[in-house]
């Protein structure tokens, strides 16, 4: 991917509530319309770790900046 495809992305998001006997918690899963692959999440916190993740890999400049970043500089997705 170039620089300028990095600097958008689009993801559908889909929350739902599960009923435990004694407490309701959210779920969440984030599916990429263009591959189909989709992340899922038990807590809303996961989902908001997800995209923190997925925004500092991409860095600011579209670019990998992610201190996992490989050496090679091959782009992967988080």
């Amino acid at each position: 991917m170039t620089n300028q495809e990095n600097r958008y992305w689009a993801f559908m998001v889909r929350l739902y509530r599960v009923d435990d006997s004694e407490q309701s918690d959210w779920r969440s899963s984030v599916e990429n319309p263009h591959t189909g692959e989709r992340f899922g999440f038990g807590t809303l916190e996961e989902f908001f770790d997800f995209l923190k993740s997925f925004t500092q890999f991409y860095g600011p400049n579209g670019i990998l900046s992610s201190p996992h970043k490989q050496s090679d500089q091959s782009e992967r997705e988080p």
